[in-house]
């Protein structure tokens, strides 16, 4: 069974980064320096290395096929609304600074510089109740909001494949929250000097 991973994207810098590579697709210029690196791929999301470089070694351990849950921040009749938001899943993986200072350029604090690649995010939503019910056996773990880049244990894992049967697990999880597909596109505008 593939990995699942719950990411964290509700803090003030993953809200601004959310419609550059998240909710819509990579820009075109990054796109094309992508391609000469052989990477296709329209959409990403990246975590920071952490303090002692924490999330390095889970960075590592992504594969392509894993799925990722993003939790994130949304306005919601002029009230902000935390809760999973997106699902995708993981294409590839890429450790770059300076591709990450692209994508998502910052003025302080680390760079997204743990680049992971995804199939196009489909808009969920999931309340972290939903989601440590559909995580764990009696709903105890993974009942708060995530604090950081973390993948589902293995005998958690092992709960939602009792659960869900062989059915893909990416279907699985959509039909278990309310699905509201949201539309890809993308937004380009020329800024003239």
């Amino acid at each position: 069974m593939n990995n699942i991973w719950i990411a964290p994207a509700s803090d003030d810098a993953a809200t601004v980064n959310i419609p550059k590579s998240l909710s819509n697709e990579i820009p075109d210029g990054i796109k094309e320096k992508l391609q000469l690196l052989g990477i296709s791929e329209h959409f990403a999301w990246g975590a920071r290395r952490g303090g002692r470089d924490v999330n390095v070694g889970k960075f590592e351990r992504m594969k392509p096929g894993d799925v990722c849950l993003f939790y994130t921040e949304t306005l919601s009749e002029g009230q902000k609304k935390k809760a999973f938001n997106w699902v995708a899943r993981i294409t590839s993986t890429l450790h770059s600074l300076e591709l990450a200072s692209e994508l998502w350029p910052f003025e302080k604090g680390e760079a997204f510089e743990l680049i992971y690649f995804l199939s196009t995010p489909i808009g969920i939503s999931l309340t972290i109740a939903q989601v440590s019910q559909l995580l764990s056996e009696t709903g105890e773990k993974y009942a708060g909001a995530p604090t950081g880049l973390m993948s589902i244990a293995s005998e958690n894992l092992k709960i939602v494949e009792q659960r869900l049967g062989s059915t893909p697990l990416l279907r699985t999880l959509l039909k278990r929250g309310t699905m509201c597909q949201r539309s890809v596109h993308v937004q380009t505008q020329k800024i003239q000097p």
